[in-house]
């Protein structure tokens, strides 16, 4: 989020090097979502509006301006189903991405496809978290510190099994250790990603999309969104209804 914000500020302070930035003009904020959406897609768009916003709204805490140039500006729908945004690895495919990975990338690459995590989680995981006997996992997740069980597959079981046997599993520790320099990094992660699947001849989707493996397959199995929803920590059922197609 971090990111993407940092690139929208950046795009927009080129985009406006005429411009007053404390003083922009009326319509400053109309004529630049104007231009971004000749070029780019309506997910982008969205993302630029937000920076911009947010840039404004840091202004103003500063009291630096009073300026809003982006109040009423709204970014192009996205007229794309929602089903057709995501892309999941096929089943066949986590398995050879996880055949070209190390114990450390495996498990991740596991725990994001088997179990339904977000990348952030499955590093963030903690042994205590982690309960062998019953199959289960416990995530927390969200600003409120919520937390959600996930029932572990045999495959994620087993990997879990091997990792604490190959290494001391302080409770306390993390189940996913960096394991050198820049390991854990996110930039380093997508990076591994990218190695596993070009030697498993398969196309790069991104860590996100093993979630999106994780619900279709459990939609696909159970026919049940409920059970969907409360695996990947959705709020509302309507977001895992989006897996059933």
């Amino acid at each position: 989020t971090v990111r993407s914000y940092a690139t929208g500020v950046r795009r927009l302070l080129l985009e406006w090097e005429q411009e007053n930035l404390l003083h922009p003009s009326a319509d400053a904020g109309d004529r630049y979502m104007g231009s971004l959406s000749m070029g780019h897609a309506a997910a982008t768009c969205s993302a630029r509006l937000a920076a911009g916003a947010a840039l404004y709204q840091a202004l103003q805490w500063a009291r630096a301006t009073t300026a809003q140039p982006f109040a009423g500006v709204s970014a192009p729908r996205n007229r794309t189903p929602r089903h057709e945004r995501r892309h999941p690895y096929s089943d066949a495919q986590v398995t050879a991405i996880a055949a070209q990975a190390d114990q450390r990338l495996r498990l991740l690459i596991l725990l994001c496809a088997h179990g339904g995590l977000r990348i952030a989680e499955a590093q963030a995981l903690g042994w205590s978290d982690v309960h062998l006997t019953t199959g289960v996992l416990r995530v927390l997740y969200g600003n409120g510190g919520k937390a959600r069980t996930v029932h572990l597959s045999g495959t994620l079981k087993a990997e879990l099994e091997r990792a604490y046997l190959e290494q001391p599993a302080d409770q306390h520790a993390v189940v996913i250790t960096a394991g050198g320099r820049g390991a854990g990094d996110a930039s380093w992660l997508r990076r591994r990603l990218r190695i596993a699947c070009a030697l498993a001849s398969v196309e790069y989707l991104g860590w996100h999309a093993f979630r999106h493996t994780a619900g279709t397959r459990l939609a696909r199995e159970t026919g049940n969104l409920q059970l969907v929803a409360g695996h990947l920590g959705h709020a509302d059922v309507s977001t895992a209804a989006v897996y059933a197609k």
